[in-house]
């Protein structure tokens, strides 16, 4: 049993789809229910262990149709010591993305705006949409800012904290866990770590599928180099730290920006879309039993 966590805007769609193809794997991308408000009060304080754990057990199974359960969500980011503590076999993969495109990404696809990049009124968007707008973290309720001081950040601000505070946690809760209980997987060297990942996952597979890109949003990233002084200086007040460990290429010693290079795929084949489609629909079938 694996679970994948992360940031939003990270690739969890596409390593989920990814890790579907293989035999003996059915990897599920954000299933129901994806616990997006119930994670966020869980957090908060406001949702027992117990409650939880009780969601999870009836809704997580570590096999599906005699194939080794997986799941992809950015929500599980803040349930690792709960789910570690509920399924004591599961096994953890923190798929990271560097911050300069996170942050552009969130930026772009409206996130604390009050609405999301589909409606410009939040009264016009479906229920999917609300859940995520209502259950996206908030700074003041993790009692890490004041209300005044998260109303008077911006939203790139925020979008630069969020990418912060969630990598944060992950990695925080990474060191509790053994060594042999988690992957480190960063989303540019997504296919060249590929291999690894299915060794470490007792995963067979005869060729490579090719990670395809997914979840793509409406508008162009808010790219780094577009970025004004202020706005660097957000992002470097925030997640410099962090991008200096986990991406130590990004900048110089000069502090010049460099970004982040993503290594191409090697692999261009890609197994059927009809038994991926067959797959993950007979889970959900299997889940709802």
């Amino acid at each position: 049993m694996y679970f994948i966590v992360s940031t939003g805007r990270s690739g969890t769609t596409a390593i989920s789809n990814t890790l579907s193809l293989i035999n003996d794997c059915t990897c599920l991308h954000e299933p129901e229910p994806a616990l997006i408000k119930e994670s966020a009060a869980y957090h908060y304080g406001e949702l027992s262990d117990d409650k939880i754990k009780a969601v999870l057990l009836k809704t997580r199974k570590a096999h599906i149709n005699n194939e080794i359960y997986c799941e992809s969500n950015q929500t599980l980011s803040l349930l690792i010591p709960l789910l570690n503590d509920t399924y004591p076999q599961a096994k953890f993969i923190w798929l990271i993305r560097n911050g300069l495109d996170v942050v552009a990404s969130t930026y772009q696809k409206q996130w604390y705006t009050g609405h999301s990049e589909n409606h410009d009124n939040y009264n016009d968007c479906p229920p999917l949409e609300k859940a995520w707008i209502d259950g996206r973290i908030q700074a003041d309720q993790c009692g890490v800012m004041t209300t005044e001081e998260w109303n008077n950040l911006d939203r790139f601000g925020k979008c630069c904290w969020y990418w912060s505070y969630i990598n944060n946690i992950i990695e925080k809760d990474f060191k509790k866990l053994p060594h042999d209980k988690q992957f480190i997987i960063r989303l540019e060297e997504f296919d060249k770590r590929l291999r690894k990942l299915y060794k470490w996952m007792g995963l067979k597979a005869l060729i490579t599928p090719a990670p395809k890109r997914t979840n793509t949003a409406l508008r162009d990233p808010f790219h780094w180099s577009h970025w004004n002084t202020n706005e660097r200086s957000t992002f470097e007040k925030f997640c410099g730290a962090q991008m200096d460990r986990y991406y130590p290429e990004w900048r110089d010693d000069e502090n010049n920006w460099n970004g982040v290079d993503y290594i191409k795929p090697r692999f261009c084949y890609i197994r059927s879309k009809h038994r991926l489609i067959t797959k993950i629909n007979n889970a959900f079938t299997f889940l709802a039993q």
